[in-house]
């Protein structure tokens, strides 16, 4: 068994490295037990990512002797005494300064504190004044901008400093009005930036601040009813400024017009139209009945562009014959088009 404990005025609160016999590891927080199995035999402990200010006792170094089928124990005793101030540094907001802060002590500029975290800094005793400096322009100390505190010996301060960041840019986010056609869209703010969006899917564009002007980009079968909209976002403030564009969208459908011109028609009869596509419907399930058609009659179906569709006439009477190939070649109807597909009939 393993063993660290860690005390005074500054402790080390990043862990520490045990090895043994410069084989294998394990870490260590300040204050901390940890069983290790090895065999039976004299071993060589290593305490190591001690702080500076930090003193180990008996030392970093331990060998322990293990016998057969026993436990053994080590212990480290590490004893952690400072001078000076322990800076905690708290950053709300957005658009935080990414490379920290300088801390600066009776003018002297003593390194850097974390945007969120905190830094020992050891001084001499006596009476100190702490600065936060080189905060990003958006940035602010919230509060007390320095402190002055009087540090004795062997003493480590604390202070906190509270930073708020406004945010230099806003959001532009681009939806699909309720009610519009389904699909993929996409928008262009300021002439500039692509914006994809859709059904379900918004989009976003990160802008400066100020008006913008985004407008909707949209198949030529589709057009909205508000093609191009002015937006104005805002920023200076801790929370990001946001404005919503919605499109309001509607397409020109897709539709086959199946047509049967027939001379003579028995006045009862009816055909039907059947349908396939190239999708794995039509390749599980063969052609499915699209609707039934009257001679000289006209059947419309909405369809889906980007497949093919193959579509077949049946039951033609024995007396009648359809006068073109039946099914017919592949049908790929474009967006917005309607295909005209005609089967003449000769009774």
């Amino acid at each position: 068994m393993v063993s660290t404990a860690t005390a005074g005025t500054a402790p080390d609160g990043d862990g520490y490295l045990l090895t043994i016999d410069d084989l294998s590891s394990v870490t260590l927080d300040p204050t901390d037990t940890a069983r290790i199995e090895t065999p039976s035999g004299r071993h060589v402990l290593r305490l190591a990512g001690v702080a500076e200010h930090c003193v180990v006792a008996p030392g970093t170094l331990l060998e322990v002797e293990v016998l057969p089928r026993s436990t053994s124990f080590a212990a480290f005793e590490v004893t952690c005494q400072a001078t000076g101030v322990r800076t905690t540094v708290v950053t709300t907001g957005t658009d935080r300064d990414v490379d920290g802060y300088r801390l600066v002590v009776d003018g002297t500029d003593r390194g850097v504190a974390p945007t969120n975290g905190t830094v020992l800094t050891r001084l001499g005793a006596g009476r100190r004044t702490i600065v936060l400096q080189g905060l990003a322009s958006n940035c602010r100390v919230d509060g007390q901008d320095s402190h002055t505190v009087t540090i004795e010996e062997a003493e480590v301060v604390p202070i906190e400093f509270t930073v708020v960041c406004n945010a230099t840019t806003g959001v532009i986010g681009v939806l699909l009005a309720a009610g519009s056609e389904p699909g993929e869209y996409a928008a262009v703010v300021d002439g500039r930036t692509t914006v994809p969006f859709g059904e379900d899917r918004p989009g976003y564009a990160v802008v400066p601040p100020g008006a913008h002007e985004v407008s909707l980009t949209a198949p030529d079968h589709c057009t909205a009813g508000n093609p191009s909209q002015s937006v104005t976002v805002t920023a200076g403030s801790p929370v990001r400024d946001t404005a919503e564009v919605a499109f309001a969208v509607r397409c020109d459908p897709t539709r086959l017009r199946i047509s049967a011109p027939t001379t003579r028609p028995d006045p009862d009869l009816l055909y039907s139209v059947w349908i396939c596509d190239t999708g794995w419907y039509c390749y599980y399930n063969g052609p499915s009945l699209l609707g039934t058609l009257a001679p000289n009659g006209t059947l419309v179906a909405v369809a889906v562009p980007g497949l093919s569709y193959y579509l077949e006439l049946r039951d033609v009477p024995r007396n009648c014959s359809v006068q073109v190939p039946n099914p017919t070649a592949a049908v790929m109807p474009i967006p917005g088009d309607t295909v005209d597909v005609e089967f003449p009939v000769a009774c």
